[in-house]
């Protein structure tokens, strides 16, 4: 991932059509950019429930193995949010 803030390694498929990858946000105390995992559930939502993780392989087994959500957009940025494979938005997981 060479000056990319969104994954090269998969995408999460909305019901849509859209391509939710995985993005690296800034975190607003440390300045620190990295990928947002989250194990979802009430209150996973919210950056005290979630985990930072800087190896994109990391993410990727977090996702697909261990049920995690992550923050993901599309590339134009015009969907965004927490997304997990198994909700109702989500179709699947697709690997790149």
């Amino acid at each position: 991932m060479i000056d990319s803030i969104f994954s090269e390694l998969f995408y999460l498929e909305h019901v849509s059509g859209d391509k939710l990858f995985p993005v690296k946000l800034r975190n607003s105390d440390t300045g620190k950019v990295s990928f947002r995992v989250s194990p979802g559930g009430s209150g996973g939502n919210t950056k005290e429930a979630s985990s930072e993780v800087d190896c994109e392989f990391e993410v990727k087994r977090l996702v697909f193995e261990q049920g995690y959500a992550v923050r993901a957009a599309t590339r134009d940025k015009s969907r965004s949010g927490l997304y997990k494979l198994g909700i109702r938005s989500i179709k699947r997981g697709v690997t790149i």
